[in-house]
């Protein structure tokens, strides 16, 4: 392990991770985070579940920095969590101050993250660094739903309405709060 500073703030990086899956679904999330900014597209806050069946769901969402917006949003995302029985997720994002994309990936036995540090002005991009998810707020972390979950029918009317009625999952849509 090694202490690296990432603005002002000290991370412990991994030199060695757990599990070479998880490496490369981090890769392949920081790797479209990249590409995004290359292209001048915005890196919008996304949720990619892992479900059974070898089947993913993105979930895209500009996730307020706290307030009731997010905490609903935060509890939809949950719920549909628990719905869908996702048996993982990554969730990835851009911030500023210092300018970083990241990415954390949540499953029953592995929390990780990785994270990668660039120049705005020219997109100069440094090194991929991998870290325990303890820099990652809670409430994302603690989304994942463990053991039995309940839907309520207030749960399933939430649903329902946030798809208009629809019985048809998409893979990706946008969730607006």
């Amino acid at each position: 392990m090694e202490n690296v500073t990432v603005g002002r703030i000290m991370i412990t990086s991994l030199q060695k991770m757990p599990n070479r899956e998880a490496r490369a679904r981090l890769r392949h999330e920081l790797a479209l985070s990249r590409d995004m900014l290359v292209e001048n597209v915005d890196v919008v806050p996304r949720f990619i579940l892992e479900l059974p069946h070898l089947k993913h769901m993105a979930i895209l969402t500009n996730l307020p920095p706290s307030g009731p917006k997010r905490d609903k949003a935060l509890k939809l995302i949950a719920t549909i969590m628990a719905y869908k029985t996702a048996l993982s997720f990554v969730f990835a994002l851009e911030t500023r101050n210092p300018d970083t994309i990241h990415a954390v990936l949540v499953s029953p036995r592995l929390h990780l993250g990785a994270l990668q540090t660039f120049e705005r002005c020219n997109l100069n991009f440094g090194e991929m660094i991998f870290f325990n998810p303890e820099h990652t707020d809670r409430d994302i972390v603690e989304l994942f739903p463990r053991g039995c979950h309940t839907l309520t029918r207030e749960d399933e009317f939430e649903i329902r309405n946030f798809l208009n009625q629809n019985e048809a999952w998409p893979d990706t849509f946008m969730l607006e709060v």
